[in-house]
């Protein structure tokens, strides 16, 4: 695991799940190995957008009627994933 930001600096710091579900202190006795969990250092709100944080952004692999399909590379594993982008306007 990385070190972020020191200790200190945590006071105010949200824990999300990868649905964007807030953590508190008395849930963490609930989560198991391999959970996805997002740190938002300065107690800001979950992101789906952040998210794409951990992605290169690479070619388009299908266009259709709802939004756009892209190849994503993870920036550490290099794993390869399809991002789906939908448009969800008016």
């Amino acid at each position: 695991m990385k070190k972020l930001i020191g200790k200190d600096e945590y006071h105010g710091a949200k824990v999300y799940n990868k649905n964007g579900v807030l953590i508190f202190e008395s849930d963490f006795n609930l989560l198991h190995n391999g959970d996805i969990l997002y740190l938002a250092s300065k107690g800001e709100d979950f992101s789906y957008a952040a998210m794409l944080d951990d992605y290169e952004l690479g070619k388009t692999l299908g266009v259709g009627g709802f939004g756009k399909v892209i190849l994503g590379k993870h920036r550490e594993t290099r794993g390869e994933v399809a991002i789906k982008f939908s448009d969800v306007g008016d």
